[in-house]
């Protein structure tokens, strides 16, 4: 597999040699002057709260760009929705605006390349290895070339994991069939649907975050399924004493600008955003391990148990999930798998 590369050429030093000019009365004119490039400011628009950790990792990908392009590209970011919701700043992005867009793998498949609804299939990834092997090859490159051709949209980074999502209730959830009829909280999303409702077997409920507490406590669901801080941030803790690290679902989270945008960049501006976004991306999903391993010590010492997932078995089970969607190509899906294993 190869790593992704642009495919803007780098950007070549000129030469200027000084014209020598016949007659001395003329004299030696002074040599033409390289072209120099106009310092533009790009909005960075995001959802996350300013006191997100994950925000400061987006301030210093902005410092380091603005570092490495002496000055010449500044990121001006906006945090906590402030330029819109996630489909409004990807909108703006793809109509040329000067934006930097946060976006997930579901909101890429809209703009006409369905196949980064495939991100979100459950148990796709269990490391970062996998997710590297994932962005890092050619299927990944095919579908974001063809985005930037369909949707004006240049995706920079699409590794900022969100953190893996695993399940809190009455008893430990580290087989399939122990799910099985167990009335589990979900949001209203049809991939979770699928895996719950068909695949696993389970009861799924839908219940808005901000009544989950509530509803675990009057038995409306036995149990329910977020990322491992969010456990602990809701109080589910306090209910319900074992958690399964199923990570079962792990969002590809990233950035998009606008293609035309991009591409009026020299070649090594280019890099640079591919590269610091790349990188702030590995440095996000560190965060989230940082900060699910903080709240999994938090809960321990309240009384928790936390129980490993035999997720081979979880991925043998939620093969029927691809049932529900019929217009993914089985044979890209199967290449997609393979790509994460390795093979």
């Amino acid at each position: 597999m190869k790593t992704r590369t642009t495919r803007a050429a780098a950007l070549g030093a000129v030469a200027v040699s000084a014209l020598l000019v016949a007659g001395c009365a003329q004299g030696t004119p002074e040599a033409p002057a390289e072209e120099e490039f106009e310092p533009i400011t790009i909005s960075v628009a995001h959802t996350m709260l300013d006191a997100n950790p994950a925000n400061q990792i987006v301030l210093e990908v902005a410092e380091r760009v603005k570092e490495r392009t002496d000055g010449n590209i500044i990121l001006e970011v906006f945090p906590a929705s402030q330029l819109g919701n996630t489909t409004e700043t990807t909108e703006q992005a793809s109509l040329g605006q000067a934006v930097i867009s946060y976006l997930d793998a579901a909101t890429a498949s809209t703009y006409g390349v369905d196949e980064f609804g495939m991100l979100g299939a459950p148990f796709l990834v269990s490391d970062y290895d996998e997710v590297e092997r994932v962005v890092s090859s050619d299927l990944f490159t095919g579908w974001t070339d063809e985005l930037a051709e369909s949707a004006n949209l240049r995706i920079l980074a699409l590794n900022w994991l969100a953190g893996p999502r695993n399940i809190v209730g009455p008893k430990p959830y580290t087989t399939p069939d122990a799910l099985e009829g167990t009335k589990i909280r979900i949001p209203p999303l049809p991939t979770w649907e699928a895996l719950f409702g068909t695949a696993l077997a389970a009861t799924p409920v839908t219940v808005n975050a901000s009544e989950l507490y509530t509803a675990m406590q009057q038995g409306v669901v036995d149990a329910a399924e977020l990322d491992t801080p969010s456990i602990r941030d809701y109080g589910l803790f306090e209910l319900q004493k074992h958690v399964t690290l199923t990570g079962h679902f792990n969002l590809f989270m990233g950035f998009a600008m606008p293609e035309d945008l991009f591409q009026s960049l020299p070649g090594e501006y280019q890099e640079v955003l591919l590269d610091e976004f790349l990188k702030g991306g590995k440095e996000a999903t560190d965060l989230a391990t940082d900060l699910a391993a903080e709240a999994r010590t938090e809960m321990e010492a309240a009384g928790v148990t936390f129980h490993q997932g035999d997720v081979a078995a979880y991925r043998k089970a939620s093969k029927a999930f691809y049932d529900a969607f019929p217009d993914w190509d089985s044979a890209v899906v199967d290449e997609l798998l393979a790509i994460r294993d390795g093979k």
